[in-house]
């Protein structure tokens, strides 16, 4: 029996994180993201097409999403008039809270969108904690699911050159 249970967790972990849905894996073509922008107006990742998007599942509740915006909009102010746009999704119970704290900090110059704690976005990308970083090339590929913050600016420098001979 302890063969059959070793067999079976080794292919659970050969196979990737099984609980990671299709369109959301490093190396697959992203997911579609659609909502509306705390303004009200649509968006969709598609709209993006041709640049690396960054997308930052948060709330304003989450201290750690909170303390990462000012180096997320350090980084949207070097790369201004490049081929990468930041998108937040926001998981805010309310969408009076993050339309609140957007009037508040102008610094957040990226549209968001908000989904709410368990909307189709957060399940579509399973996502079960945040803040949670995701970066798509410019050809609409999941190049890293989780970025560590940290790294994002030497991601995007690998990156934006790419996008940018094409």
């Amino acid at each position: 029996m302890n063969r059959y249970v070793l067999m079976g967790l080794a292919c659970v972990i050969l196979s990737g994180c099984a609980d990671v849905p299709e369109g959301t894996r490093d190396g697959q073509r992203a997911a579609g993201i659609e909502g509306e922008t705390a303004k009200g107006e649509p968006i969709s990742l598609a709209d993006y097409k041709g640049k690396v998007v960054v997308v930052d599942f948060w709330a304003t509740w989450c201290r750690p999403c909170v303390a990462l915006l000012p180096h997320t909009a350090q980084l949207a102010k070097e790369y201004k008039g490049r081929p990468v746009q930041f998108l937040g999704v926001s998981l805010d119970n309310e969408r009076e809270r993050l339309e609140e704290f957007l009037a508040r900090n102008q610094y957040v110059t990226w549209p968001n969108i908000f989904d709410g704690p368990s909307g189709p976005i957060a399940e579509t990308w399973k996502v079960s904690s945040i803040p949670r970083l995701v970066v798509i090339d410019h050809e609409g590929i999941v190049r890293r699911r989780d970025v560590n913050p940290e790294d994002l600016g030497d991601i995007l420098a690998k990156m934006v050159p790419l996008a940018e001979s094409h």
